[in-house]
């Protein structure tokens, strides 16, 4: 029996690699930002199934940058005009999105009611905008320039480390860092979801309105961060190169 439990020295390091990817993401994740505060919304509306569909998009986006890194085109997220410009567009977006918070909402539609034609109407809104969700997962992640900052510090020392281990280790670095991800928004997800015994109408009002006005202060401060960015004197190595 003791064979089945048993990991090879070969494979120790990606086991290392993987819990470690895994931990590093959920600091990450459990840090709130943008995408909770949608996955908070689109919960209550769309049923558990969006928080799963929103880490698509999201993993998606992730995998991209995994690439990319691995590619090397690490020195494109460090560079202070792709943080700026993450920063005005992502900021106007998360305006966008928070000030969409704030609007009055049907109260019929929240799933966690419990009501037969409630249950319906959400099943049918989260099939019919489930390709949605998923997009939603990565306007709401690109947004945030702290997402790329995210890749381009700590990210980058984890792609080194797995790229020792070739497509092997980036691929385990992947799975646990999305891992993180996905265990977190649908703990999330099912809380809100079916939360019936502490979520009412007015009380899901205050919680979405605190999220929306969470997510325009974000708004506001990476837009001030990506002003301060381009007009800040630029170093003198940056004016050498």
């Amino acid at each position: 029996m003791s064979k089945w439990f048993t990991v090879s020295s070969a494979r120790r390091p990606l086991l290392a690699l993987l819990i470690y990817a895994f931990g590093t993401g959920l600091s990450g994740a459990l840090m709130p930002g943008p995408l909770l505060f949608v996955t908070v919304q689109d919960a209550a509306h769309g049923g558990f199934w969006a928080g799963p569909l929103l880490m698509i998009g999201h993993g998606a986006l992730e995998l991209a940058v995994i690439i990319a890194v691995a590619l090397g085109l690490a020195s494109a997220l460090r560079s202070r005009y792709v943080f700026a410009a993450l920063g005005l567009v992502g900021g106007a977006m998360l305006v966008w999105m928070g000030w969409g918070m704030l609007a009055p909402f049907d109260a019929s539609q929240l799933t966690f009611l419990g009501s037969g034609a409630a249950a319906t109407k959400t099943a049918q809104w989260g099939i019919a905008s489930a390709g949605g969700e998923v997009a939603r997962g990565v306007v709401t992640s690109i947004s945030n320039p702290y997402w790329t900052l995210w890749w381009a510090t700590l990210g980058m020392a984890l792609i080194a480390r797995a790229k020792q281990h070739g497509a092997a280790g980036l691929g385990t670095l992947f799975v646990g860092h999305i891992s993180s991800d996905v265990a977190w928004y649908s703990l999330v997800a099912v809380g809100i979801a079916y939360g019936r015994a502490f979520l009412t109408a007015t009380s899901y009002r205050w919680l979405v309105g605190a999220c929306g006005v969470f997510l325009i202060a974000l708004a506001a401060y990476f837009i001030y961060s990506a002003v301060h960015e381009l007009v800040r004197p630029r170093p003198r190595q940056e004016q050498d190169a």
